[in-house]
């Protein structure tokens, strides 16, 4: 079951959805590798006419890695940061932030994911 809200409150942006489900093979009966039962994104926008600033948050839960060991990769919260500005009529730069507080945290076990990081963006668009 998906479930999402969006709302706008002024120059706020807010947006949840959480994730609810069984995921499992329906010929074997297994869980599906690496998907939780539940997940929950969430992102609060403030915006301005030429800039916007933001945080958005990804939550999972707990997860088995592999159908074929025991191995339960953990749950996690990972929080980000955005920030971007209207430079002309057809320009945006923008800024991502993501991982802000530099959680360690796994997706595939064995397998390290990247720490906190920096994504600089100029857009043309028509």
């Amino acid at each position: 079951m998906d479930l999402t809200y969006a709302q706008r409150f002024g120059h706020w942006h807010v947006r949840a959805e959480a994730v609810l489900q069984n995921p499992r093979d329906l010929v074997t009966g297994q869980t599906l590798a690496r998907r939780a039962r539940r997940s929950l994104t969430a992102a609060l926008h403030y915006t301005q006419r030429l800039w916007y600033a933001g945080a958005e948050w990804l939550a999972t839960g707990p997860r088995p890695d592999s159908p074929y060991t025991t191995t339960i990769d953990p749950g996690y919260v990972v929080t980000n940061a955005v920030a971007g500005v209207h430079l002309a009529d057809h320009w945006i730069a923008s800024l991502r932030l993501v991982n802000v507080f530099g959680v360690q945290y796994t997706e595939v076990a064995g397998y390290e994911t990247e720490g906190r990081a920096l994504f600089v963006r100029v857009i043309w668009h028509y």
